[in-house]
């Protein structure tokens, strides 16, 4: 076989060979004339868009008012002047067509289009700000629409289907004549609102809408505020996702009444709050009293398993919903179905008892209220009269209750605690004898702060000091904040002994309170918890055991987690909202320490550590993340025992250094790094370390000591940019640090380059590194090659932007190239190639 050995430096020029960059839109810029839109003369340029271009008002206009003149094509509008000279205006008459570059609106003033709009593909229509109004024909062609920006997009004009309109941020407002034909879906998420707004005196007006889904964030289903009767009819089953809180929120001005009717409800499984308020919300039958709102359903939604008679106290509740009289956007008590009224709040005063009764299992929805500065005891036993008397009369300060006899089973239907100011020392607690329990039959506990500030930071609002049963049923916990204490500057919810009987099932947090879950380990349940919602903080008993037994589940809300409190054998899933790992008691990284098995990522964040703070570490088998982001602050060191699996949107990011020894560490044990670019035509970074301006410290880094591949990358058909390992600037450079022979398999996919690398590569300090390329693929390395074994290409490219001191051995069929230094002798073997 022949060799060709070069022993002095080579400097290479690579010449990039550019791809055709894929055909953007072009963009015609209106002139200042009311000529016919369909007409050059109209545009700059003298030349009128076309199917693949976007009309733009770029700038002041002293014609604001246009016609057609003729049907036309249009890749996309984008109005961007914040104030084109005042309102624009587009006269009835011809149909425009919109491509996938939809609608970009950014004034400050008023767009309505009275011509007819059709869409042909899917499209976001992004409305910045004010009010952009559609009152000519519109139809979806069974594409989706997705509403964007803080401005309302108001209908006064029937949206034909079939197709879907997705309320993702801002205002959907369906006005006048507004109404949505029998085939159209509505999704509203994250910071939408859906809205009904008949401000036009007229009969009785239907609003049509085929579903409603209700998720993430805090979307608002539906707000009316109508001068006129309105009937909104959702023929499907109104849909509640398990992340987000939303609301569904009816107002009706003083002489008129709502009614929204729907098929059934649906709450998705493990799902949270769902508010529904309404001004005498299911105080009437429908249509009997103004000024009124009733939501009712074909097929009426499940009740717990006590369903009393109305105006009893053990009146069936429905579980996860809230609801409230005004427009507020949390619910104040749990709710009931009735035939003729719908939904409808328990009636505080003849469908509550107000006491626990010890022993007893008369299935009551019980409310232990209190209103005041008086902290409020309720003590669950059997013991004598003498000891019961201590109880009642322990100052507020002293919170602990021990050394108790065994008190009997208590039952209730529900529980809901309710503490409101206008002092910040009312509470509510629970305690009982060793081996007491208290028992909730439909697996319901509600919690409702209002009102009140706290002068004393360890003071607890609502307090439990004895295991909640929940019935061989999944458990569900909604704290509620009303007004008044913001999220974690304390506990309104503080439970410190471990439910039990959850059937395996688990237990659901959903409400935006703040709740400390703090019982010693080892946990008496065996399912998940699921957070939906809400602000926690996990404080419990450290150990094996951890609090958290099997998997702890994320849709939403912040997790403080304060050390070793995830059973090493559980998992984490999140899905959304935030998980912070910090350590002990206090907010501080130093000793944040957690084992666990496996992480499952979709979306959401997870952080580990607190920046600059030391001895923290996370051991975990697995990761799997397609969306989401995972931060590893400085000083933090996570361990993977086996494998790392990137796609999607995912991201690992590792914080830059300081001028300590924190640094930021990945090390890879004995699996690998594999990252899928599934992305379409975008650039992705699945990995971002952080900098370091401090020459003697040791920056973030990376650490393969596994046997297995370190990294394998799988390319995309539809991608043609490079997936990027990336790094801050800074002095040093982030690194990767090689333990013996690390393999890099890069397979193939339509970019020029498939991963970019922009860390250096040096060696681990205990053995020397060798990096081997493997793959059909095509690996830039960017920064400085430093280890002290070799480098080999044995399939596809290696290209060199940076510097490299190894030796480098180029296999028959495989590619060294790139403008880089090598400092170093390098083998090409007959058949191996050298790009320029």
């Amino acid at each position: 076989m022949k060799k060709h050995i070069l022993n002095t430096t080579l400097i290479a020029s690579l010449l990039l060979i550019v791809l055709s960059p894929i055909l953007s839109a072009r963009e015609i810029i209106k002139a200042d004339n009311s000529d016919e839109l369909h007409v050059g003369s109209s545009w700059v340029g003298g030349v009128a868009p076309g199917p693949e271009d976007i009309a733009v008002w770029d700038g002041e206009y002293s014609n604001r008012t246009y016609d057609l003149g003729e049907d036309v094509e249009w890749y996309g509008i984008d109005i961007r002047s914040e104030d084109p000279g005042g309102n624009l205006i587009f006269r009835a008459g011809n149909k425009i067509t919109l491509g996938a570059g939809g609608i970009k609106s950014a004034p400050k003033r008023t767009t309505t289009f009275n011509i007819s709009i059709d869409i042909d593909t899917d499209q976001t229509w992004e409305i910045l700000q004010n009010t952009f109004i559609t009152q000519g024909d519109f139809s979806l062609n069974g594409y989706t629409l997705t509403l964007l920006g803080g401005g309302t997009k108001q209908f006064k004009t029937k949206p034909q289907g079939p197709g879907t309109i997705i309320a993702d941020a801002g205002g959907f407002k369906l006005s006048n004549g507004g109404s949505l034909a029998s085939d159209v879906d509505v999704i509203v998420r994250n910071g939408g609102n859906f809205s009904v707004d008949k401000d036009v005196v007229s009969p009785t007006q239907n609003v049509l809408v085929n579903s409603l889904t209700l998720m993430g964030g805090r979307p608002v289903g539906i707000t009316s505020s109508s001068k006129s009767d309105v009937e909104i009819i959702n023929q499907n089953a109104i849909n509640v996702c398990r992340n987000g809180q939303p609301r569904l929120s009816i107002y009706q001005q003083g002489k008129f009444h709502t009614t929204f009717w729907s098929d059934s409800l649906n709450m998705e499984p493990d799902s949270g709050s769902f508010v529904i308020t309404g001004n005498q919300l299911g105080l009437f039958p429908a249509d009997v009293m103004t000024n009124s709102v009733n939501v009712i359903f074909n097929n009426p939604p499940e009740l717990s398993s006590t369903e009393g008679a109305t105006g009893t106290t053990t009146l069936g509740v429905l579980r996860g919903v809230t609801a409230n009289y005004d427009n507020s956007e949390y619910g104040i008590g749990l709710v009931t179905y009735d035939e003729d009224k719908g939904i409808r709040l328990l009636d505080f005063d003849t469908e509550y008892t107000h006491t626990l009764v010890d022993g007893e299992n008369d299935g009551n929805n019980v409310r232990l209220a209190n209103i005041g500065s008086a902290p409020f005891y309720e003590y669950i036993t059997n013991i004598v009269d003498e000891i019961e008397v201590v109880v009642t009369n322990l100052v507020y300060e002293s919170q602990t209750l021990t050394n108790y006899l065994t008190a009997p089973v208590t039952s209730v239907n529900s529980l809901s605690l309710d503490v409101s100011g206008p002092n910040g020392n009312a509470g509510v607690y629970l305690a009982g004898d060793e081996g007491a329990v208290l028992r909730l039959n439909s697996g319901i506990l509600f919690c409702r702060t209002t009102g009140l500030s706290r002068p004393v930071a360890d003071e607890d609002l609502m307090l439990i000091n004895i295991p909640l049963d929940f019935d061989g049923k999944q458990g569900f916990i909604l704290n509620a904040l009303t007004a008044g204490m913001s999220n974690g500057s304390g506990p309104a919810l503080q439970l410190n002994v471990s439910p039990v009987n959850d059937g395996g099932e688990g237990i659901v947090f959903a409400g935006n309170g703040s709740s400390y879950l703090q019982w010693p380990a080892p946990t008496m349940f065996t399912g998940p918890v699921i957070v939906n919602s809400g602000w926690f903080r996990i404080t419990g008993g450290a150990g094996n055991g951890g609090i958290i037994p099997t998997r702890l589940i994320m849709y939403g809300g912040s997790v403080q987690n304060h050390g070793n409190r995830i059973a090493d054998d559980a998992d984490i899933e999140i899905h959304g909202g935030t998980l912070s790992q910090k350590g002990g008691a206090t907010n501080s990284g130093s000793g944040a320490h957690e084992t666990f098995r496996n992480l499952f990522m979709t979306g959401g964040s997870y952080s580990c550590g607190a920046s600059g703070t030391s001895s923290g570490a996370t051991k975990l088998d697995n990761a799997y993340m397609s969306g989401g982001s995972w931060g590893i602050t400085r000083g933090h060191t996570v361990t993977v025992e086996e494998d790392i699996f990137l796609s999607g949107s995912a991201q690992i990011n590792l914080s830059g250094g300081d001028n300590s020894n924190y640094r930021a560490s990945l090390v890879m044990n004995n699996g690998t790094i594999t990252i899928t670019n599934s992305s379409e035509d975008v650039e992705w970074i699945p990995i971002h370390l952080g900098g370091l301006n401090y020459e003697n410290r040791i920056p973030p880094r990376i650490i393969f000591r596994t046997s297995e591949p370190a990294v394998v990358f799988v390319g995309n058909p539809a991608n043609t940019n490079a997936a990027v390992i990336s790094t801050a600037e800074g002095l040093v450079n982030a690194r990767m640090e090689l333990n013996g022979t690390q393999v890099f398999d890069i397979g193939e996919g339509p970019a020029k380059v498939d991963l970019l690398i922009m860390a250096d590569f040096v060696d681990d300090g205990v053995n020397e590194g060798t990096l081997v390329k493997e793959g059909t693929g095509t690996m830039e390395l960017a920064g400085s090659i430093l280890i002290s074994g070799s480098t080999s290409v044995n399939e596809g490219e290696i290209r060199l932007t940076g510097s490299m001191i190894s030796p480098v051995e180029v296999a028959t069929g495989a590619v060294l190239g790139g403008s880089g230094t090598i400092s170093n002798s390098v083998e090409f073997v007959q058949g191996s190639a050298f790009r320029v």
